[in-house]
C-alpha cells in the first residue's frame, strides 16, 4: 500500500472525541487519551504528529507506523482505529491516528506491584500473558513484519490484567519472506546479541525480547544490567543470565527452561511463536479460567496497596520513581522504570519534553508547563 496516495479523511472526524489526559510526546508528536464525546467509558489513544517538523527519515517512520498498524488486525495486538491528515496528504501540517487504549497500563505495572508486595506473579498468569504475546507475535511474523522493540513497556494490559496486547510499532520493519533486516534499533536491555553486533537479523530478535520480558515477569528484574550502555551490551553479548531468581520464584522447570530457549545467543536455536503455541507439554496444565481469576485478583490487590497507582477523576498519581532511569542501566535490579497507567500502543521512540500544542488542533495551547513533565524510556535508533 502506498501511503503517499492515501487521501485525507473527511473533516470533523476528531470532533466526535474529546481529550482526557496527555500521555507524552516530543517536539514533533504528542500522544493523549481521548474518549468518545458523551461516552466517557469509551477511551482511545490519539497520536498527532507535526509532519512539517520532521526530516525525511522521521516522516517515513511515521507513515510506516500507520501502514503497519493498518495491516495488523488481531485480538492480541493494539487495534488501529482510524487516521487522517490535517491538510492535503503527507505534505500537510499534521498526521493523526487513533488506537485502542490499554486502560490497565503495561507489563511494568504488575512487575512493580509484585516487587512491592514481596510476592512473585503466579505462573498461570504469566502463562496467560505469554500465550497472548505469542499469538500476537505469530500474526506479526506471518505478515513478514519484525517488531524490533518488544519490551514490558510496549505490551499493554486491559480487562483487569486478563488481556495483554502488543503495541508500539514505531520502529517495526517489513521484510520480504525469507529475507533478513539490518540496523541497530530497539531498547538496549531487550536487544538480541545479533542486533548489538549490528549483524543482519530476522524475526528471532523478537523472540529474544519475549525471553527478556518473560524473565522480567518471573524474576521481577531484568536478566542483564550494566553500569552504562557499553557494560550492558557486554553482558548481553558475552554473559549468561542468572536463573537462580527463577528457581527461587517456585516456577516450573518447563517455564524456566523456556526462558533459556528464548535467550539462546544463537538466533537459529530460538523457538518460533507458532511452534511454541503448538507445544502440548507447555500448556497441558494451563487453565484460562484460573488465569483470569488470578489476573483479576492480582489487579484488585495491586490497587489497594499504598504504593500502587491511585486513580482519581481521570488523573493519575504515580509511584515515586526516577523517570530518567533507563532499563538495565544503573538500576537496582528489582526496580523497573516508571509505571504507566494507560497504554498508547505507540510510544514513538524516546519521548522528549513536549511542546505546548493542543494535541487535537496542533495550535498553541495555554496549558500549564506540566505538559513537559512526561518522559518515558523509549527506543534507541541509529
Amino acid at each position: 500500500m502506498n501511503l503517499l496516495a492515501i487521501p485525507s479523511c473527511t473533516a470533523g472526524t476528531m470532533s466526535a472525541k474529546e481529550p482526557v489526559r496527555r500521555l507524552g510526546g516530543s517536539t514533533t508528536a504528542t500522544v493523549m487519551v481521548v474518549n468518545r464525546l458523551g461516552v466517557p467509558e469509551q477511551q482511545f489513544v490519539v497520536k498527532a504528529m507535526a509532519l512539517r517538523g520532521m526530516d525525511e527519515q522521521e516522516r517515513r517512520r511515521a507513515l510506516q507506523e500507520v501502514k503497519i498498524l493498518k495491516s495488523l488486525r488481531h485480538e492480541c495486538i493494539i487495534e488501529y482505529i482510524e487516521f487522517w491528515w490535517v491538510g492535503a496528504g503527507p505534505e500537510s501540517s499534521r498526521l493523526t491516528f487513533v488506537m485502542e487504549c490499554g486502560e490497565n497500563g503495561d507489563l511494568r505495572v504488575p512487575v512493580q506491584a509484585a516487587s512491592q508486595s514481596g510476592k512473585h506473579l503466579e505462573e498461570v498468569l504469566i502463562l496467560s500473558w505469554l500465550q497472548q504475546m505469542l499469538k500476537g507475535l505469530e500474526h506479526v511474523h506471518q505478515k513478514d513484519i519484525i517488531h524490533r522493540d518488544l519490551k514490558a513497556m510496549n505490551i499493554f494490559l486491559k480487562d483487569t490484567w486478563r488481556t495483554c496486547k502488543l503495541g508500539d510499532f514505531g520502529i517495526s520493519t517489513a521484510v520480504e519472506t525469507g529475507k533478513s533486516a539490518s540496523g541497530c534499533v530497539g531498547t538496549p536491555a531487550y536487544m538480541a546479541p545479533e542486533l548489538l553486533w549490528n549483524q543482519r537479523y530476522a524475526s528471532a530478535v523478537d523472540l529474544w525480547a519475549i525471553g527478556v520480558v518473560l524473565y522480567e515477569l518471573m524474576a521481577l528484574r531484568l536478566p542483564f544490567v550494566g553500569s552504562n550502555v557499553l557494560s550492558l551490551v557486554y553482558q548481553i553479548a558475552f554473559n549468561d543470565y542468572d536463573d537462580a531468581p527463577l528457581r527461587l520464584g517456585g516456577y516450573s522447570p518447563a517455564l524456566i527452561n523456556l526462558v533459556g530457549r528464548f535467550l539462546d545467543k544463537d538466533p537459529t536455536k530460538r523457538p518460533e511463536a507458532a511452534h511454541l503455541l503448538a507445544e502440548g507439554p507447555l500448556w497441558e496444565t494451563f487453565s484460562c479460567e484460573a488465569a483470569n481469576l488470578s489476573a483479576t485478583m492480582s489487579f484488585n490487590q495491586s490497587m489497594t496497596r499504598s504504593q500502587a497507582l491511585t486513580f482519581s477523576s481521570g488523573s493519575v498519581v504515580e509511584a515515586s520513581q526516577d523517570i530518567h532511569e533507563m532499563p538495565g542501566i544503573n538500576a537496582d535490579q528489582t526496580k523497573l522504570p516508571e509505571m504507566a497507567t494507560a497504554g498508547t500502543g505507540s510510544s514513538w521512540g524516546e519521548v522528549l519534553p513536549i511542546i505546548s500544542l493542543d494535541s487535537i488542533t496542533g495550535q498553541a495551547s495555554s496549558a500549564s508547563p506540566e505538559v513537559v513533565a512526561t518522559e518515558t524510556l523509549g527506543s534507541f535508533v541509529s
